[in-house]
């Protein structure tokens, strides 16, 4: 059986890192991935988007106000992944931060 082998061009700025997490519908969260999570810690209760970010060895959600560690919102059972920064950054509303 031959081997078979194909290339493809991949833009590195586009690949995300896994965090390990999943959110309340089981979906693997990566870095680039936009969430929707019901809790910041400055701005309180809502339906917040924000954006998967890895920096400083921690994976963190950064919406327009506010950030707070992935983690909290996975525990809480309170984070779904909405799309990616890559594919759907329309979803990211730079004026309110928050879900329709």
């Amino acid at each position: 059986m031959p081997n078979k082998h194909f290339q493809a061009d991949v833009d590195p700025l586009s690949v995300g890192f896994f965090s390990g997490m999943r959110d309340k519908k089981a979906t693997e969260i990566y870095s680039g991935d936009i969430v929707v999570v019901g809790y910041m810690p400055r701005i309180g209760f809502g339906r917040w988007i924000g954006t998967v970010v890895f920096e400083d060895g921690c994976f963190d959600v950064v919406c327009k106000h506010d950030r707070d560690y992935l983690k909290c919102s996975v525990a809480n059972y309170d984070c779904e992944v909405i799309g990616n920064v890559y594919q759907n950054s329309g979803l990211l509303n730079p004026e309110k931060g928050k879900a329709e």
